[in-house]
């Protein structure tokens, strides 16, 4: 004759300490994504201070434009940012 085992107290208590797990895991990553996010905002503003610095900036490249015949320059057929071609004439 076999008896049965009709212990469900045991698999309650098993659920029991499986959603424990789980509800305090949650509150784990709850806590310290809102430490972390106030500890993030304090450190946006520190990016935020003017930074001075004295010093001397040079070229990497530099170009001697000179004209081969002299003169006045009475106009300029260009507008500021306008795409030139080679060969254009620019005067």
């Amino acid at each position: 004759m076999q008896v049965k085992n009709n212990n469900k107290s045991g698999e309650k208590m098993y659920n029991y300490k499986k959603l424990h797990k789980i509800y305090f895991s949650f509150l784990l990553v709850w806590l310290f994504g809102g430490i972390f996010t106030l500890w993030g905002s304090e450190l946006e503003g520190s990016y935020k201070t003017p930074i001075s610095l004295t010093g001397l900036i040079e070229p990497s490249e530099t170009l001697q434009v000179q004209s081969s015949i002299g003169g006045r320059v009475e106009a300029i057929h260009v507008k500021v940012n306008q795409s030139v071609a080679e060969d254009q004439l620019l005067l």
